[in-house]
């Protein structure tokens, strides 16, 4: 068997370490990747109404920065972004906050719900640029005030005036794709004339579904966009 040379074995040496470093930067990378953050009642102040944990079953940790002081009620990821909305009661109405990392968060800008966020949804807008929707509580009696939307998830502003609204509460927002696989998205909430669902192309503009959606007399309460074929959504 032919001896290796010292040039040779160098080289294995360099090849053997390049392996073992991919491998650890691979590992490193997953462990800093996973990522989840939870919203909920605070009524302690040693407990965060926002929390992450890089392991998702322990190790929950109290966010920094801005937070809500009553509960957070919604949480959602897109865009390199944590967008989360809940209750501000007796302050500056603080109801959607944000995060570059789930950690640390700030207070959003623009326009505010009248009440509580309920939920937060990230998607796309029929022109296929990023948005982002959420649902809360609007001034009853009013047309509107309870969705807003987001190009960035930091400043917001109220959707349309024009169109059907639902009184007072938005209480879930889903994004998906119509049959056409255009951009779609349902929210469902509150409705004095069984009407509590709503759908939009846009996020801006909303118009009432059609259907049976009196089986829901006046109160929607979640959706979510899926298939029934097993398949995941495009």
């Amino acid at each position: 068997m032919r001896k290796l040379k010292n040039i040779e074995i160098f080289f294995i040496l360099i090849a053997i370490a390049v392996i073992a470093v991919l491998i650890w930067w691979a590992l490193q990378k997953d462990d800093d990747d996973d990522f989840w953050v939870v919203v909920g009642n605070s009524t302690s102040s040693n407990y965060k109404s926002i929390q992450y944990s890089k392991k998702g079953k322990s190790d929950y940790i109290n966010s920094s920065g801005a937070s809500f002081n009553t509960k957070g009620t919604g949480v959602a990821y897109g865009g390199k972004l944590w967008v989360a909305v809940g209750d501000d009661s007796g302050s500056s109405l603080r109801n959607v906050l944000w995060s570059s990392d789930g950690i640390k968060w700030n207070e959003s800008t623009g326009s505010s719900f009248l009440g509580i966020g309920h939920t937060v949804a990230y998607g796309m807008s029929s022109d296929n640029k990023p948005l982002w929707v959420a649902g809360g509580q609007g001034d009853s009696g009013t047309s509107h005030g309870n969705i807003m939307t987001s190009r960035d998830g930091k400043d917001w502003v109220l959707s349309s005036a024009d169109g059907p609204s639902l009184d007072p509460n938005v209480y879930s927002i889903a994004y998906g794709h119509s049959s056409a696989s255009d951009p779609l998205w349902v929210a469902l909430g509150d409705s004095t004339d069984s009407k509590s669902l709503m759908w939009s192309d846009n996020g801006h503009d909303w118009n009432y579904s059609g259907g049976i959606q009196v089986a829901l007399t006046n109160l929607g309460g979640a959706v979510a966009y899926g298939t029934s074929n097993g398949t995941d959504p495009l």
